[in-house]
């Protein structure tokens, strides 16, 4: 089952669609806010949950717990009923599907995150309070057993661990890698006019950072 079969309503622009058309086993999204990097996302996990076969396990791991909350929401409005198994409201949150696969929500600072293997991994806003041994200690190990992927998505915030991720992607040495940032602008969801406004009211840094995406130290 392809995005587009899932729900007709997501069209990826050109800077979503490369992503979704990479081959990297772990992909690293620097986006401005409001870019529609979570949506990009939460379709790719729905679209390699339906087309898993077997036991498929994937997990959702937010900074914080509204992250996990609106990709449940996500996942939950465009995943049909006729392929859910059952859903668990309570976190932390889950998705299972008929065919076996199952999605599951959790925030990064909420403990030991893995005891079993993983097929698929997004790390959300992982530039922000997002530790960096929960993808050293604990998430990456789990994808070694299943060859598992991950993409991480953020909106750039220093320096940190999610800016070396993001430098992976770019050093033709670590052909498992691959990394794209663009800015809120590329979203023809969102009006320049809009975002022109925001940057009147705002310290160009913060701006810079949040709406075109630049890692700034």
């Amino acid at each position: 089952m392809s995005i587009r079969e899932i729900n007709l309503n997501f069209s990826p622009y050109d800077e979503q669609q490369q992503v979704l058309e990479s081959d990297a086993r772990f992909r690293v999204v620097a986006a401005g806010r409001r870019s529609g990097k979570t949506l990009m996302a939460a379709f790719e996990t729905a679209r390699r949950a339906l087309n898993a076969e077997g036991s498929w396990r994937g997990y959702w791991v937010g900074a914080e717990y509204h992250h996990c909350q609106t990709a449940f929401d996500i996942l939950d409005s465009v995943l049909p009923d006729s392929v859910v198994g059952s859903k668990k409201h309570s976190p932390p949150r889950e998705i299972e599907l008929f065919n076996g696969a199952t999605i599951e929500f959790h925030t990064a600072s909420g403990g030991a995150l893995v005891s079993m293997g993983l097929d698929w991994v997004v790390c959300d806003e992982a530039a922000k309070d997002f530790p960096e041994r929960s993808w050293t200690q604990e998430l990456r190990p789990a994808l070694s057993d299943r060859a598992g992927e991950a993409m991480f998505i953020s909106t750039p915030d220093g320096r940190g661990w999610f800016h070396d991720r993001y430098e992976h992607g770019r050093d033709e040495s670590k052909p498992e890698w691959d990394s794209w940032c663009w800015s809120t602008y590329q979203n023809p969801h969102v009006p320049d006019e809009e975002i022109d406004s925001a940057r009147g009211t705002m310290p160009d840094r913060v701006f810079r950072q949040e709406y075109e995406a630049e890692f700034i130290d």
